[in-house]
């Protein structure tokens, strides 16, 4: 994902642009679509990214172990400079090449990652899945013992109740 930014570098600061834009990101789970708007602030070197990009990914419920897609969105709010005037390493900030293009793709795959849950559920009320019999409590009820206690904590317990 890459922006020429030629045009919006020549104007005064102040300067506003909206850009349109869809691609691909690789990521550790595989290929995303991400798709949104980038707005362009001009600002001494380089210019203020403010960007709003969403996406769908495939993921596994933590507790009842379904599959679904879970839409989730990635805002990003973060100065971009010319290269030749960044004192930072790359990879670091977003920066513009001496083409005067604006490249996104590391900086989304990074707030992509970032913005993915530890844990998935499929909704915020997923009863998850039986300890006794494997079955998935949001699709149907059981009558399982759910008292159930591992045996190796009765030593345990024991001491605490005395």
């Amino acid at each position: 994902m890459w922006i020429n930014v030629s045009k919006i570098l020549k104007e005064p600061s102040g300067t506003t642009s909206n850009h349109k834009v869809t691609g691909y990101i690789e990521l550790d789970d595989g290929m995303r679509q991400i798709h949104g708007s980038v707005d362009l602030l001009r600002v001494g070197d380089g210019l203020w990214v403010k960007s709003t990009l969403s996406s769908i990914e495939q993921s596994t419920c933590s507790r009842c172990l379904k599959e679904y897609a879970r839409p989730f969105e990635v805002v990003i709010d973060e100065e971009a400079q010319l290269t030749s005037t960044s004192s930072e390493s790359e990879g670091e900030r977003l920066n513009i090449d001496s083409d005067n293009i604006l490249h996104l793709t590391e900086a989304v795959r990074q707030y992509c990652e970032i913005a993915s849950p530890m844990k998935t559920l499929c909704r915020s009320d997923c009863r998850g899945i039986c300890i006794v019999c494997g079955n998935n409590q949001n699709e149907t009820t059981c009558n399982c013992e759910k008292g159930f206690r591992d045996p190796r904590w009765d030593a345990l317990i024991e001491t605490i109740n005395t």
